[in-house]
């Protein structure tokens, strides 16, 4: 039985990387609009276009079916090539849009001192999470949950990272910014949750509260041995 995380010192890290180790200026959103606007009769609204992916995000569709479905349903041809189209632009556009969060390569020379070992765990498809990974430096393993076919929140995503790595669950700490799908998901899987609140956010009431909040990224090594 996996005991709720947050009691015990943390000697693994698994990281979210949107809004935490990284930044895409909106990346995705961009291209399926540049997309829309090519292909289809009408231009959708951002909440459309953010209704589409999220339905990818959460696992619901494939990638492939949510770019040809968003592009049928705004008045364009219900093909295929649009998301091979879909997939090469995005991955063209990963060098000028991807950032480093601030303190994220001092965070991995602070992890590489002391011997922690972590990787990241990202909702979304394989080659682009990897390529944006790369392009903000990330050193490590980039896990995605197209590669391992659960999304979080689910706890089955988590678990199935800490096995791959050989990571303990109860001593690994989940680091996202995310309320909903890092702290609530990984705090259910019996990991130690820790909020990354970059963003100055307001923290739901109506969910579990993390083990641990960090407001930069160079905080997290002086939290890694709290109990």
């Amino acid at each position: 039985m996996i005991r709720p995380g947050g009691g015990a010192a943390a000697r693994r890290v698994l990281f979210d990387f949107d809004h935490t180790l990284g930044r895409d200026n909106r990346l995705e959103e961009r291209v399926l609009l540049e997309l829309a606007m090519r292909y289809c009769l009408r231009v959708p609204t951002g909440t459309e276009i953010t209704s589409a992916l999220a339905e990818f995000r959460s696992g619901e569709i494939s990638l492939d079916e949510m770019v040809e479905d968003a592009i049928a349903d705004w008045g364009g041809e219900h093909r295929r090539a649009v998301a091979k189209e879909y997939r090469e632009r995005c991955l063209a556009l990963v060098p000028s849009s991807v950032e480093a969060t601030p303190g994220a390569r001092q965070l991995y020379e602070q992890l590489a001192e002391r011997g922690v070992a972590h990787a990241v765990l990202s909702n979304g498809w394989t080659e682009l999470q990897r390529s944006k990974a790369a392009a903000a430096g990330y050193p490590g393993r980039v896990m995605t949950s197209q590669e391992i076919g659960f999304w979080k929140p689910d706890a089955r995503a988590f678990h199935h990272a800490c096995d791959a790595l050989s990571f303990e669950v109860a001593s690994t700490m989940y680091v996202g910014d995310s309320p909903e799908a890092d702290v609530a998901g990984s705090k259910a899987a019996g990991l130690i949750a820790c909020w990354a609140d970059l963003e100055g956010r307001s923290y739901p009431g109506q969910l579990v509260a993390p083990d641990r909040t960090i407001k930069k990224l160079t905080d997290l090594p002086a939290l890694l041995d709290e109990g």
